[in-house]
């Protein structure tokens, strides 16, 4: 048996601002996913342990599956990712997921998958342990369930740290330290297409005061980032409340992620914002080892799933 994990990912700041032009970083979460990989009979065997799920796919279901033909909706992905490091008619494995990342929550729980699952077959096979490597054949895997995905979830999934993105590209920044973070998930349903037209018609309506705001924002994304990289949370938790006031102004806001940014900030924390497309989903808490209990405790609400992490230099790894 082989066995590889991968971290979730969270965005810290650069949400629709970097949709124009503007940078965006994003970090590696103590919140993996492990795959677990063995031989078996012809074909593939998934068990999704915290969905409850056994997939089966054939030898034919796998080619399909390389067509884009859909086998099992939603989790395509997965076999995408074995199919890429393997032809179809060789495949003949059984893979257990286990994971720690919340799905749905904009936390990056397929890319997590798709790279431990890769990094698993790869190891089997003995090949060389290659992060970049990994990382792509995990991309191509991610365009099976999503279409056009960034590649940033990937990214940080297989190297671990942040990772700086902006017109496309990404740069990868090594993290020689933790930074303690607090997730709270509203489990508020969005609708990401719908929040960033939102913006683009703000935009089109009041157009050089958006610039400006989005500017504002690409140049606190650059300050985040350095603050991080320089262990100042007090600097780097002003900076999230600044940003999450942008965001709040561009609107992509909800009354329930406002209100959890307040609880956590009267806590104690040394700065909260929403992360990723707003309008409900996840809002993060940057604290430090003295108020991270207190800040948890402060906002466990009902219908509220709280998670104690940190942001972390740990990508794919193989134990």
């Amino acid at each position: 048996m082989t066995i590889a994990s991968a971290p979730g990912k969270v965005i810290i700041s650069g949400e629709h601002s970097v949709v124009y032009g503007q940078p965006a970083l994003a970090g590696a979460l103590n919140l993996r996913c492990t795959a677990q990989l063995q031989n078996a009979d012809k074909g593939l065997v998934i068990h999704a342990k915290d969905l409850n799920a056994d997939l089966i796919y054939s030898p034919d279901d796998l080619q399909a599956v390389t067509q884009q033909q859909p086998v099992h909706q939603g989790f395509d992905n997965l076999a995408g990712a074995v199919l890429s490091v393997q032809d179809p008619n060789d495949i003949a494995y059984s893979v257990s997921i286990s994971s720690e990342i919340p799905i749905g929550a904009g936390l990056g729980s397929s890319a997590a998958t798709s790279v431990a699952i890769v990094a698993a077959l790869r190891a089997h096979l003995d090949q060389p342990f290659d992060k970049q490597d990994i990382s792509d054949l995990a991309f191509r895997a991610e365009k099976i369930a999503h279409g056009t995905p960034s590649g940033i979830d990937n990214t940080v999934a297989s190297l671990g740290g942040l990772v700086h993105f902006q017109a496309g590209e990404s740069r990868s920044i090594s993290l020689d330290h933790e930074i303690p973070l607090i997730i709270a998930n509203s489990n508020i349903p969005r609708n990401t297409k719908e929040l960033v037209m939102r913006v683009r018609q703000r935009k089109n309506t009041i157009g050089p005061f958006m610039d400006d705001l989005l500017q504002h924002m690409g140049d606190l994304t650059q300050m985040i980032e350095s603050s991080l990289l320089d262990s100042d949370l007090e600097r780097a938790g002003q900076l999230f409340d600044i940003n999450h006031g942008l965001l709040d102004a561009i609107g992509v806001n909800h009354p329930k992620l406002a209100q959890l940014v307040t609880m956590a900030r009267e806590a104690g924390a040394k700065g909260a914002k929403l992360t990723g497309a707003g309008g409900g989903g996840c809002m993060i808490a940057l604290v430090d080892e003295s108020s991270k209990d207190i800040v948890r405790a402060a906002m466990n609400l009902p219908g509220v799933d709280i998670y104690q992490t940190s942001i972390s230099g740990r990508g794919v790894e193989l134990r």
